[in-house]
């Protein structure tokens, strides 16, 4: 399952970036993304730990993230932020 909580980001970056929601890793792990809801907006924050770039990515990730916020009611106040 790419959707995971990851308990370290729910108790430190939290505070920081909202309310943690959850955190989807790719297939292979090429990308990262935290989820967090501020206000109303929910927020997916991209990253790529393998250091490829959004253009070079093989894994499939935005079709999953948005998939995520259209079943839990988000995607008229989903946003992307890339890291």
């Amino acid at each position: 399952m790419p959707f995971l909580t990851d308990q370290n980001i729910a108790d430190e970056v939290a505070r920081v970036f909202g309310t943690y929601l959850t955190t989807f890793t790719s297939r292979t792990g090429q990308v990262r993304a935290d989820v967090f809801q501020v206000g109303r907006e929910v927020r997916a924050h991209v990253s790529f730990p393998t250091g490829l770039e959004p253009t070079t990515v093989t894994d499939l990730y935005l079709s999953e993230l948005w998939k995520y916020a259209r079943d839990n009611g988000y995607a008229d106040r989903f946003r992307l932020i890339y890291s």
